[in-house]
Protein backbone atom coordinates (compact mmCIF):
# COMPACT_ATOMS: atom_id res chain seq x y z
CA UNK A 1 0.00 0.00 0.00
CA UNK A 2 0.85 3.84 -0.98
CA UNK A 3 2.46 5.48 2.31
CA UNK A 4 -0.14 8.32 1.89
CA UNK A 5 -2.70 6.28 1.23
CA UNK A 6 -1.90 4.26 4.41
CA UNK A 7 -1.64 7.33 6.47
CA UNK A 8 -5.23 7.98 5.50
CA UNK A 9 -6.65 4.81 6.29
CA UNK A 10 -4.37 5.26 9.89
CA UNK A 11 -6.14 8.34 10.57
CA UNK A 12 -9.64 7.22 9.78
CA UNK A 13 -9.53 4.70 11.78
CA UNK A 14 -7.98 7.11 14.65
CA UNK A 15 -11.21 9.33 14.36
CA UNK A 16 -13.91 6.51 13.83
CA UNK A 17 -12.40 5.26 17.59
CA UNK A 18 -12.41 8.75 18.86
CA UNK A 19 -16.19 9.46 17.94
CA UNK A 20 -16.67 5.52 19.81
CA UNK A 21 -15.81 6.67 22.90
CA UNK A 22 -17.82 9.89 23.15
CA UNK A 23 -20.51 7.71 23.30
CA UNK A 24 -23.52 8.70 26.44
CA UNK A 25 -25.57 6.24 27.43
CA UNK A 26 -29.03 7.80 29.44
CA UNK A 27 -31.26 4.77 30.43
CA UNK A 28 -34.09 3.94 32.44
CA UNK A 29 -35.34 1.07 34.62
CA UNK A 30 -38.75 0.91 34.03
CA UNK A 31 -40.34 -1.28 36.85
CA UNK A 32 -42.88 -3.87 35.33
CA UNK A 33 -44.82 -2.99 38.72
CA UNK A 34 -45.40 0.52 38.45
CA UNK A 35 -46.80 1.04 34.61
CA UNK A 36 -46.67 4.48 34.27
CA UNK A 37 -47.51 6.86 31.39
CA UNK A 38 -45.08 9.21 32.36
CA UNK A 39 -41.58 8.68 29.76
CA UNK A 40 -38.54 9.14 30.37
CA UNK A 41 -37.21 12.38 28.55
CA UNK A 42 -34.19 12.14 26.46
CA UNK A 43 -33.18 8.39 26.90
CA UNK A 44 -31.93 6.14 24.25
CA UNK A 45 -32.22 3.30 26.36
CA UNK A 46 -34.84 1.74 27.89
CA UNK A 47 -34.75 -1.56 30.58
CA UNK A 48 -37.89 -3.47 31.24
CA UNK A 49 -37.08 -4.59 35.12
CA UNK A 50 -39.10 -7.34 36.52
CA UNK A 51 -36.52 -8.41 38.91
CA UNK A 52 -37.15 -12.04 37.87
CA UNK A 53 -34.49 -14.26 36.64
CA UNK A 54 -36.36 -17.00 35.01
CA UNK A 55 -36.77 -15.50 31.47
CA UNK A 56 -40.38 -16.99 30.47
CA UNK A 57 -41.64 -14.81 34.20
CA UNK A 58 -39.50 -11.85 32.75
CA UNK A 59 -40.69 -11.68 29.17
CA UNK A 60 -44.27 -11.94 30.55
CA UNK A 61 -43.83 -9.82 32.89
CA UNK A 62 -42.22 -7.03 30.50
CA UNK A 63 -45.07 -6.60 28.29
CA UNK A 64 -46.80 -4.49 30.62
CA UNK A 65 -44.06 -1.83 30.22
CA UNK A 66 -42.47 -2.19 26.86
CA UNK A 67 -44.34 0.26 25.28
CA UNK A 68 -43.03 2.85 27.67
CA UNK A 69 -39.58 1.97 26.94
CA UNK A 70 -37.63 4.79 25.42
CA UNK A 71 -35.08 4.15 23.02
CA UNK A 72 -34.03 0.76 22.33
CA UNK A 73 -35.44 -1.98 24.56
CA UNK A 74 -34.26 -4.03 26.49
CA UNK A 75 -35.25 -6.98 28.31
CA UNK A 76 -33.45 -7.18 32.48
CA UNK A 77 -33.37 -10.72 33.67
CA UNK A 78 -32.05 -11.34 37.17
CA UNK A 79 -32.25 -8.82 40.55
CA UNK A 80 -31.95 -8.71 43.89
CA UNK A 81 -33.20 -10.78 45.58
CA UNK A 82 -34.29 -15.03 45.37
CA UNK A 83 -36.51 -14.03 42.48
CA UNK A 84 -33.19 -12.99 40.41
CA UNK A 85 -30.41 -15.32 41.72
CA UNK A 86 -28.69 -17.02 39.11
CA UNK A 87 -28.40 -20.92 38.39
CA UNK A 88 -27.13 -22.62 35.82
CA UNK A 89 -30.70 -23.76 34.59
CA UNK A 90 -31.75 -20.38 34.66
CA UNK A 91 -28.92 -19.57 32.56
CA UNK A 92 -29.07 -22.23 29.96
CA UNK A 93 -32.97 -21.57 29.72
CA UNK A 94 -31.84 -18.11 28.96
CA UNK A 95 -29.76 -19.08 25.99
CA UNK A 96 -32.39 -21.27 24.36
CA UNK A 97 -34.85 -18.73 24.55
CA UNK A 98 -32.00 -16.24 23.24
CA UNK A 99 -31.66 -19.09 20.10
CA UNK A 100 -35.37 -19.62 19.41
CA UNK A 101 -36.05 -15.72 18.70
CA UNK A 102 -38.30 -15.56 21.62
CA UNK A 103 -36.20 -11.93 22.72
CA UNK A 104 -36.23 -10.82 19.37
CA UNK A 105 -38.49 -7.59 19.75
CA UNK A 106 -36.04 -6.49 22.30
CA UNK A 107 -32.48 -4.77 21.19
CA UNK A 108 -30.56 -6.42 24.03
CA UNK A 109 -30.10 -7.67 27.08
CA UNK A 110 -29.34 -6.33 30.59
CA UNK A 111 -28.08 -9.26 33.07
CA UNK A 112 -28.60 -8.29 36.69
CA UNK A 113 -25.92 -10.34 38.75
CA UNK A 114 -26.29 -9.61 42.06
CA UNK A 115 -27.38 -13.31 43.71
CA UNK A 116 -27.01 -16.78 42.96
CA UNK A 117 -24.96 -19.82 42.70
CA UNK A 118 -21.13 -19.96 42.75
CA UNK A 119 -19.02 -21.48 39.92
CA UNK A 120 -21.16 -19.98 37.32
CA UNK A 121 -18.31 -17.83 35.37
CA UNK A 122 -18.14 -19.85 32.49
CA UNK A 123 -21.77 -20.11 32.31
CA UNK A 124 -22.17 -16.56 31.65
CA UNK A 125 -19.06 -15.96 29.93
CA UNK A 126 -21.25 -18.53 26.99
CA UNK A 127 -24.11 -16.57 27.70
CA UNK A 128 -23.07 -13.24 26.84
CA UNK A 129 -21.02 -14.82 23.58
CA UNK A 130 -24.50 -16.65 22.79
CA UNK A 131 -26.43 -12.74 22.88
CA UNK A 132 -24.02 -11.09 21.16
CA UNK A 133 -23.40 -13.98 18.30
CA UNK A 134 -27.49 -13.80 18.07
CA UNK A 135 -26.92 -9.55 17.60
CA UNK A 136 -28.08 -8.21 21.09
CA UNK A 137 -26.68 -5.24 22.59
CA UNK A 138 -25.18 -6.43 26.15
CA UNK A 139 -25.31 -4.99 29.55
CA UNK A 140 -24.09 -6.28 32.98
CA UNK A 141 -25.18 -4.55 36.06
CA UNK A 142 -23.84 -5.99 39.62
CA UNK A 143 -24.53 -4.34 43.36
CA UNK A 144 -21.64 -1.45 43.77
CA UNK A 145 -18.27 -3.37 42.45
CA UNK A 146 -19.81 -6.70 42.47
CA UNK A 147 -22.63 -9.33 43.31
CA UNK A 148 -23.44 -9.26 46.56
CA UNK A 149 -24.51 -12.54 47.16
CA UNK A 150 -22.21 -14.88 45.03
CA UNK A 151 -19.13 -16.39 46.59
CA UNK A 152 -16.78 -16.97 43.93
CA UNK A 153 -17.64 -12.49 42.78
CA UNK A 154 -14.43 -11.47 42.51
CA UNK A 155 -13.47 -14.42 39.56
CA UNK A 156 -16.87 -13.42 38.11
CA UNK A 157 -16.25 -10.13 38.00
CA UNK A 158 -12.54 -10.25 36.49
CA UNK A 159 -13.76 -12.26 33.93
CA UNK A 160 -16.65 -9.59 33.27
CA UNK A 161 -14.30 -6.55 33.16
CA UNK A 162 -12.34 -8.82 30.52
CA UNK A 163 -14.73 -9.70 28.63
CA UNK A 164 -14.76 -8.64 25.05
CA UNK A 165 -18.91 -10.11 24.32
CA UNK A 166 -20.18 -7.33 27.08
CA UNK A 167 -21.08 -3.98 25.80
CA UNK A 168 -21.69 -2.07 29.66
CA UNK A 169 -21.22 -2.89 33.00
CA UNK A 170 -23.33 -1.00 35.26
CA UNK A 171 -22.19 -0.85 38.46
CA UNK A 172 -25.70 -0.08 40.80
CA UNK A 173 -24.69 3.34 43.10
CA UNK A 174 -27.80 3.53 45.39
CA UNK A 175 -27.37 3.80 48.86
CA UNK A 176 -28.47 0.78 51.01
CA UNK A 177 -31.90 1.19 52.65
CA UNK A 178 -33.95 2.34 50.11
CA UNK A 179 -37.13 1.62 48.88
CA UNK A 180 -37.07 0.21 45.22
CA UNK A 181 -40.59 -0.06 45.61
CA UNK A 182 -41.29 3.45 44.99
CA UNK A 183 -39.40 6.29 44.19
CA UNK A 184 -40.41 9.02 47.22
CA UNK A 185 -36.87 8.32 49.30
CA UNK A 186 -34.25 11.25 48.30
CA UNK A 187 -31.53 9.04 47.45
CA UNK A 188 -28.50 9.77 46.92
CA UNK A 189 -24.50 8.22 45.50
CA UNK A 190 -23.06 4.86 47.65
CA UNK A 191 -19.56 4.70 46.42
CA UNK A 192 -19.10 1.33 48.40
CA UNK A 193 -17.35 -1.59 47.27
CA UNK A 194 -18.31 -5.38 47.28
CA UNK A 195 -17.14 -8.27 47.86
CA UNK A 196 -13.27 -6.68 47.98
CA UNK A 197 -13.38 -5.84 44.70
CA UNK A 198 -12.00 -2.81 43.55
CA UNK A 199 -13.11 0.52 41.87
CA UNK A 200 -9.66 0.18 40.08
CA UNK A 201 -10.60 -2.87 38.31
CA UNK A 202 -12.89 -0.96 36.61
CA UNK A 203 -9.97 1.15 34.84
CA UNK A 204 -9.62 -2.13 33.00
CA UNK A 205 -13.12 -2.56 31.39
CA UNK A 206 -13.46 -3.24 28.06
CA UNK A 207 -17.19 -2.46 27.90
CA UNK A 208 -18.22 1.18 28.54
CA UNK A 209 -18.94 1.98 32.44
CA UNK A 210 -22.32 3.57 32.66
CA UNK A 211 -23.27 3.59 36.70
CA UNK A 212 -26.98 2.84 37.55
CA UNK A 213 -28.29 6.03 39.66
CA UNK A 214 -31.16 6.93 41.90
CA UNK A 215 -31.70 10.07 40.03
CA UNK A 216 -30.07 11.51 37.26
CA UNK A 217 -29.46 14.75 39.20
CA UNK A 218 -26.63 12.50 40.85
CA UNK A 219 -24.78 12.17 37.70
CA UNK A 220 -22.19 15.05 37.92
CA UNK A 221 -21.14 13.79 41.77
CA UNK A 222 -20.84 9.79 40.35
CA UNK A 223 -18.70 10.86 37.35
CA UNK A 224 -16.42 12.82 39.31
CA UNK A 225 -15.42 9.85 41.85
CA UNK A 226 -14.77 7.66 38.84
CA UNK A 227 -12.69 9.84 36.92
CA UNK A 228 -10.98 10.68 40.21
CA UNK A 229 -10.40 6.93 40.27
CA UNK A 230 -9.73 7.37 36.18
CA UNK A 231 -12.36 5.43 35.18
CA UNK A 232 -14.52 7.28 32.51
CA UNK A 233 -18.44 6.96 32.84
CA UNK A 234 -20.58 7.11 29.27
CA UNK A 235 -23.98 8.21 31.04
CA UNK A 236 -26.17 6.69 33.85
CA UNK A 237 -29.20 4.78 34.20
CA UNK A 238 -31.66 5.48 36.46
CA UNK A 239 -33.72 4.23 39.05
CA UNK A 240 -36.21 6.94 39.49
CA UNK A 241 -37.89 9.23 36.78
Amino acid sequence: MHRAALFIVVIVCLLSEARSHHKTFRGHWEKTWDVSSTQFDSANFGFAFSGHVDVSRALRDSNAVFRNLEGKKILTIGGGNSNGAWTRRYIRKLNKAIRSGSLNSYHGIAYDIEEGQSGLTGDFLRSFWEAKRHGFFVLVTVSKTAPYGIRDARRLMWNIIHSRHVDVISPIMYPSGQNFQQCSDRGGVDFSTMQNVPWSWYRRSRAYVVPSLWRSSFYREAQSFLRGRGIVSYGYIVWCR
